[in-house]
């Protein structure tokens, strides 16, 4: 059984839920929690009665919880800030974490957070999160992986404050193990990457260290990181020059891990790679230009044939194509070269929701028909 992390937000003078974890407690002799306080709307009382607890865990929420307030600090006032609430909390930086409000939060604040060694509490869809921060010092709560997530609020308010949380636990988790962010870092769960999903599927396909992932798609080299960290080889391809200079920055040591940058295509070239009209991530650039949302500019990148790869690296344990759009046309060139034969298992993300023109969803249709025809198996990524 998966050990249980029980995070609230927003504890503060005014919003203290103290009657229902102590009640909790009483029929959970287990449970253990970590509050994310507000520093400046705490009171050295309120504080007190729960740092004296040893199975709570108080980290810090900002300062005074203003949506912005993290995204306007300098280096010299988010380490200032920081260390303040510390020294409120009677802790050290070793000892706590950090979760923004909102999860906003700026460079320079994440690099003082780097700087004093906290941790950071964070979400996968997280736009402004600083991509120095250390990969295994982030605890993504949607994305856990090794531990069943229970996150919530101190206060009645996103449909998970006390009136839903204190049925959570009693009804699906009054017989689990508990642990705190800090012991989930202690006990090494951050080192399989909970915002890889490769966690959700490394076991079930059977990979094992030294296989060979092919990542296509690969973003921000989340499921290379996951990779090296699991011991599997990996090619990973990203054609959009900011990400995959990053990941190739990242893995310029990397004994396991091998970066292209280019689109991973049908045939070797140049295309356009599409920008989105609105993008506050900062993804979902496609060489499709049908795409949903595609803006109709974009830039022009390198093309490689991903077939190439693959017979000249075979066998493939695991192909992940996550390509906004060029998936099926790329599996139908793999299988009509009879290239898919090296390939052992093969997940996608599917973007059929966002490609409506006629002649993408037909090429689509023949290809899953080929495919299925074939006795070739497609099995889902997200």
């Amino acid at each position: 059984m998966k050990p249980v992390v029980f995070e609230l937000d927003d504890l503060c003078d005014n919003r203290d839920p103290w009657m229902y974890l102590t009640d909790l407690k009483d029929q959970i002799p287990d449970l253990r929690v970590t509050l994310f306080a507000i520093p400046g709307r705490c009171s050295r009382e309120l504080l007190d009665k729960y740092i004296a607890e040893d199975w709570i865990e108080l980290a810090v929420h900002g300062f005074y919880h203003s949506t912005y307030e993290c995204f306007d600090w300098s280096p010299e006032e988010a380490e200032s800030k920081i260390l303040e609430a510390l020294d409120w909390f009677r802790t050290t930086p070793e000892k706590s974490g950090f979760k923004a409000p909102g999860w906003i939060a700026n460079g320079p604040t994440y690099q003082a957070l780097q700087k004093l060694g906290m941790w950071v509490a964070d979400h996968s869809e997280h736009d402004k999160m600083w991509e120095g921060f250390p990969i295994s010092r982030r605890y993504l709560y949607n994305r856990t992986g090794d531990v069943n997530s229970v996150h919530g609020h101190t206060w009645n308010t996103c449909g998970n404050g006390p009136d839903w949380f204190v049925d959570e636990l009693l009804d699906k988790h009054k017989d689990s193990e508990f642990i705190t962010i800090s012991e989930f870092f202690e006990a090494g769960f951050g080192k399989i990457l909970p915002q890889s999903m490769l966690w959700k599927w490394w076991e079930e396909d059977g990979i094992k260290p030294d296989d060979l992932v092919i990542d296509v798609g690969a973003y921000k080299g989340e499921e290379a990181q996951a990779c090296e960290a699991l011991g599997f080889r990996c090619i990973s391809f990203e054609p959009y020059p900011r990400f995959a200079n990053l990941i190739k920055e990242r893995f310029v040591d990397s004994k396991l891990v091998t970066v292209v940058q280019a689109a991973a295509w049908t045939k070797d070239g140049e295309t356009m790679l599409y920008d989105q009209k609105t993008n506050w991530l900062d993804e979902g650039r496609s060489i499709i230009k049908g795409r949903m949302g595609s803006s109709g500019k974009g830039t022009m990148v390198k093309t490689v044939d991903l077939g190439a790869y693959i017979e000249e690296n075979a066998p493939v344990k695991l192909l992940k194509l996550d390509t906004e759009g060029a998936e099926w046309e790329i599996l139908e060139d793999l299988l009509d070269r009879d290239l898919l034969q090296h390939v052992e298992h093969i997940r996608i993300e599917d973007h059929a929701d966002r490609i409506k023109k006629t002649k993408w969803v037909l090429q689509r249709d023949r290809a899953i028909e080929k495919l299925n025809d074939a006795g070739v198996i497609v099995k889902e990524w997200d």
